[in-house]
């Protein structure tokens, strides 16, 4: 029998239960190991392995509950006792730690926590988007699921190369709950990150990830900058899932950067305007359209500065250790006008070019047989020259929809082939 303050309970619930999310049902076990070293309270799911030091001696006790019992009872401590047909069950297998951890600055579990919003949900591509880079030369956290990308700078990560990590719930908890500083360690088969009294193994996974750096670059010329104030970005936060259209594909809003205003509806609903009286515009002024979705995403992560080259170019969202991109959700048409014939100006009209003259045939020329002209085709079936046949209409969803940030800027990141 155990006894732990309240909070410290509640904040073990909180996290431990994590481990379990999204999974088959099945109880989360905890494992006690009380002695001369202090308590230590551990649990391992599929994704995360999470671990709790409590300095001090305690009475030799081990013994495994599940996470229930922690809010069981009333008062300022919890008694953890062993529960019927747990107690006796074999250790928990926790990863073997490694004997040396680097300091690293910067809050990593909230960056892993802000990453974990952006990473995709589930595997569905030939990248692994599922996961979370961690760069190790780069000192760097990268999330994309194909729509959106997350690049956080920063970490001076004691490995070389680049790792692959789970998008693992617990960080998310342990956002709030840990100091700025970590250290961090890897051996062959996990990544530990030690922050306070807090540990989290995240294992190694193998697969391809899209190279991000030459899409980063390209987003670095210079363009009209749209500057958020505070008022502004809380008020867009309250608003945002409330405006007109939500519903319809795409989620469509607009940034008119001649306001600055943020337009939405139209479609089925009346406009609704949000002004932006707290905010300011560098630059050329041009409307964006997007989907509020991720603009949301950026304003919850605290951005504030936002620059786009061109209307169909990502929208841009910096400060000095984080760069948060997605499309807009209209691009140009790139079906080009029907191919003309050929014209010259002459004082105010359009007169076709000249034929070109032909060369007289020289004397005594064998005149060839007359050939009687093949019969006439249909004009529905004459076939075009590639370069001029007419590409067939997109649909509404293949010109607003998402092609995914690695197709639709210009094949960047298509790779040799897919791999699970």
């Amino acid at each position: 029998m155990i006894n732990v303050p309240r909070a410290l309970g509640r904040d073990l619930s909180l996290v431990f239960r994590r481990l379990g999310r999204g999974r088959p049902a099945a109880p989360v076990l905890v494992e006690w190991i009380a002695g001369r070293d202090g308590l230590t309270i551990q649990a391992v799911g599929p994704d995360a392995a999470v671990r709790h030091h409590v300095p001090g001696r305690q009475p030799e006790a081990r013994f495994v509950t599940s996470v229930s019992e922690f809010t069981d009872g009333s008062g300022p401590l919890v008694t953890i006792r062993p529960e019927p047909g747990l107690n006796g069950r074999p250790r928990l297998q926790f990863p073997t730690p490694p004997k040396r951890f680097t300091e690293v600055s910067g809050r990593l579990f909230a960056a892993l926590a802000a990453a974990g919003s952006v990473a995709a949900r589930d595997f569905t591509t030939g990248f692994v988007l599922n996961r979370i880079q961690l760069r190790g030369g780069r000192g760097s956290v990268v999330a994309s699921d194909a729509k959106q990308l997350l690049v956080q700078t920063g970490f001076a990560f004691p490995w070389s190369g680049d790792v692959l990590v789970p998008n693992a719930e617990v960080c998310s908890a342990l956002a709030t709950r840990t100091p700025e500083n970590a250290a961090v360690a890897r051996t062959a088969t996990h990544v530990w990150i030690r922050s306070g009294p807090w540990t989290v193994v995240l294992p190694v996974h193998e697969g391809r990830f899209p190279e991000v750096d030459p899409l980063v670059a390209r987003t670095e010329r210079p363009g009209s900058e749209l500057i958020l104030g505070d008022a502004d970005r809380e008020r867009l936060i309250r608003e945002l899932p409330k405006l007109p259209d939500a519903m319809e594909e795409g989620r469509p809003v607009t940034i008119d950067l001649a306001g600055p205003v943020l337009r939405a509806g139209g479609e089925k609903e009346p406009v609704a305007t949000v002004p932006l009286p707290h905010s300011r515009v560098q630059g050329k002024r041009i409307r964006l359209t997007c989907d509020r979705t991720y603009l949301l995403a950026a304003l919850k992560l605290g951005f504030t500065r936002m620059s786009a080259s061109t209307a169909d170019q990502p929208l841009v969202w910096r400060d000095d250790t984080r760069t948060h991109l997605f499309l807009p959700l209209s691009e140009p048409d790139s079906d080009g006008p029907e191919p003309q014939p050929r014209t010259r100006k002459s004082t105010g009209t359009t007169e076709s070019a000249p034929a070109p003259v032909r060369p007289p045939k020289p004397s005594g020329a064998v005149r060839p047989s007359r050939v009687p002209p093949a019969p006439p085709v249909p004009s529905t079936a004459v076939a075009q020259p590639e370069r001029c046949r007419k590409r067939p209409k997109r649909t509404a969803g293949e010109r607003n929809g998402w092609g995914g940030l690695w197709s639709r800027l210009r094949g960047l990141f298509r790779g040799p082939g897919r791999s699970g």
